[in-house]
């Protein structure tokens, strides 16, 4: 199984109504079958690969609501490997 190394968040905290980039990174690019995020909402929001120099990483771009409240919230990040192993990992994120 890949093991998740780093889930990160640009911006930091996250601004209603912008866009946030989230970055997942990876110790086995090529080992994943899918890489899926689960918003505070409970929707499923799925990664995409990227080259990012010589490491792949997966990454999304979203949309943050426009009625988002200030806070802090957690997502649920979601790899499943080729073999149908899977990890989960929960990641604080804030809003401003």
């Amino acid at each position: 199984m890949s093991r998740i190394r780093n889930v990160s968040f640009s911006p930091n905290p996250l601004v209603a109504g912008k866009q946030v980039q989230v970055t997942l990174e990876v110790d086995d690019p090529a080992a994943i079958a899918s890489a899926k995020v689960y918003d505070p909402r409970g929707y499923e929001l799925a990664m995409s690969p990227a080259e990012e120099g010589d490491t792949t990483v997966f990454r999304l771009s979203e949309l943050v609501p426009y009625d988002a409240d200030a806070g802090t919230y957690y997502a649920t990040v979601v790899l499943k490997d080729t073999q149908g192993t899977v990890e989960r990992k929960s990641v604080e994120i804030r809003v401003a």
